[in-house]
């Protein structure tokens, strides 16, 4: 990921309204082999093709589900990087696209 240049990616994490696109692009670009200029599905598509035993447990999860994990960890970096305030500011649900 440093090597990479790609640190900013992940810099929307844990703000009240995020950048859902760039958290998108490091889980596919960083975490899993998939290209840029790919979407999820030729990513999933290539990393199912390069297996030796067929499995979907390994592959890049579907956008949908990316999307939904994106807001779920969100919502949690947003709470703990308030650890260290008296009085936590809990986001309202459906401001975090819920």
């Amino acid at each position: 990921m440093i090597t990479q240049g790609k640190c900013n990616l992940l810099a929307p994490l844990g703000k009240q309204r995020q950048d859902a696109e760039k958290i998108l692009s490091f889980m596919q670009t960083i975490m899993y082999p998939g290209k840029q200029d790919e979407d999820f599905v030729e990513t999933r598509i290539c990393m199912y093709e390069q297996q030796k035993n067929k499995s979907s447990l390994t592959l890049l999860p579907d956008k949908h589900s990316a999307e939904e994990h994106v807001k779920r960890s969100n919502f949690q970096a947003y709470i703990w990087k308030q650890c260290v305030i008296k009085d936590i500011n809990y986001p309202n649900l459906e401001e975090c696209r819920w």
